[in-house]
């Protein structure tokens, strides 16, 4: 009897030095950190908290730490912040379980590179995943209904509207594409050329912000407008071709595009935004 005993004390005291840290995250939903392998694995029924500041998070003192987040079948959505700026987070399980990703759910995951979204996700928040600079492969599993990643595109796309959510350094825009998202490719260094097919007719604001790589883009015939601050930050941009169906380009549009040697505005154009070209030295 004092063996058994002995023996599950043993077990229990390497139980409790294996989580580094644990705790609730949910109604129903827990967490367990282990720091010798930078993993976050979190498990239960239901979603996975909201925080309005990323302070408020449990993970909070260690977040830049943890390089894999695991979460197992169960768990239904994944909140506002829950993991904004893990910045050394590298990998990330989904399972099929999960319904919904909020708002800033993984934005500012610098070092994530493959993300793949399960075929239950039905709703994504256009800032789910918002300056994951390094993202160089994104897929949708097949039977989604809301959203897919056809023609390996290496983008969330929405299906019924053809609409680009998402996308990445190695993203290629398919034709049908009908609008480019808000921030959909935001602090993408990694991605050097880019051509907008001619279904394309919206750019979204701040679609292209941060693209320090980005050195020539083709702006197709069916775009209309251009919005605020969409490829403000492109560094190393040095011609833009506009597409002579554009009506507005928006405020801050190309600001801060320094290495911009010249520009064509076709007659088209009926309104350009405030500082739309500021810092074109």
């Amino acid at each position: 009897m004092k063996k058994i005993l002995l023996s599950l004390a043993m077990v229990l005291v390497t139980s409790i030095a294996f989580a580094d840290d644990e705790g609730s995250c949910g109604d129903r939903v827990t967490y367990i950190y282990v720091e010798s392998t930078h993993t976050l694995t979190i498990s239960g029924t239901g979603v996975i908290n909201g925080y309005i500041r990323s302070d408020d998070r449990p993970w909070k003192t260690y977040a830049s730490d943890i390089k894999s987040i695991i979460i197992n079948d169960g768990v239904t959505g994944i909140y506002r912040n829950a993991f904004k700026n893990c910045s050394g987070l590298t990998s990330v399980t989904i399972p099929n379980s999960v319904t919904i990703i909020d708002e800033s759910a993984f934005s500012g995951c610098s070092s994530l590179t493959s993300l793949t979204i399960p075929n239950s996700v039905t709703s994504i928040d256009y800032s789910a995943f918002r300056g994951c600079s390094c993202l160089t492969s994104i897929k949708v599993e097949s039977g989604n209904t809301k959203y897919d990643s056809h023609d390996n595109c290496n983008a969330i796309i929405e299906t019924e509207k053809n609409y680009l959510i998402v996308g990445c350094n190695n993203t290629i825009i398919p034709n049908g594409i009908t609008e480019i998202g808000g921030y959909a490719f935001y602090n993408c260094s990694g991605l050097t050329s880019l051509t907008i097919p001619n279904s394309v007719t919206s750019i979204g604001y701040n679609a292209f912000n941060g693209c320090s790589g980005l050195t020539s883009v083709n702006i197709g015939n069916s775009v209309i407008s251009i919005g605020k601050h969409a490829f403000e930050g492109c560094s190393k941009l040095t011609s833009v071709n506009i597409g002579n169906s554009v009506t507005s380009i928006g405020d801050y549009a190309f600001n801060g595009c320094s290495g911009l040697t010249s520009v064509t505005i076709p007659n088209s154009v009926t309104s350009i935004g405030e500082s739309a070209f500021y810092g074109c030295i």
